[in-house]
């Protein structure tokens, strides 16, 4: 047993005599073993003594009376004030309809304007060859002399 554990015990089951059986053998040959748990064992049980040997003084009644009091107070007399968190999850909960339309629409926006803008080629693949993109080029009214012109800058560069 390590002394981080062993102190642990000491001034928790240790001391209260709640420990038996084995645990109780492991944990009293460390502190048979190890100086520092044993100071701690013995400075311990010092101080459960001394609270033991201490006079017992009752708790005035008006402390009594309080602790009553809390205990059965009245539910339906507390009232219940909602934190900033939960005013800010009832705002966002009213939100989520509208934010949902808001992203719907953007996205809408953004397909529409993409499709609006990419050219119509006929059936272009990756694997088209020169003759088929000049051929397209063509029946889109290009000239002879721009036959190689297939749109703007960056068409030409995916093409």
């Amino acid at each position: 047993m390590d002394c981080k554990k062993a102190s642990s015990i000491i001034v928790t089951d240790y001391i209260d005599e709640n420990m038996k059986g084995l645990d109780l053998d492991e944990l009293e040959a460390h502190i048979r073993s190890c100086p520092n748990c044993r100071t701690l064992a013995e400075r311990v049980a010092r101080l459960r003594t001394t609270f033991k040997a201490a006079p017992r003084q009752e708790a005035p009644a008006s402390v009594w009376k309080k602790i009553r009091d809390e205990i059965t107070i009245d539910p339906v007399s507390v009232r219940y004030r909602p934190g900033l968190l939960d005013r800010i999850r009832e705002r966002l909960a009213l939100l989520k309809p509208a934010v949902i339309i808001t992203c719907a629409a953007i996205l809408l926006i953004c397909v529409v304007t993409v499709i609006r803008f990419i050219p119509v080629f006929g059936s272009l693949s990756a694997g088209s060859s020169q003759d088929e993109l000049i051929t397209i080029a063509s029946m889109n009214g290009s000239s002879e002399e721009s036959q190689y012109d297939l749109g703007t800058g960056a068409e030409q560069y995916f093409l």
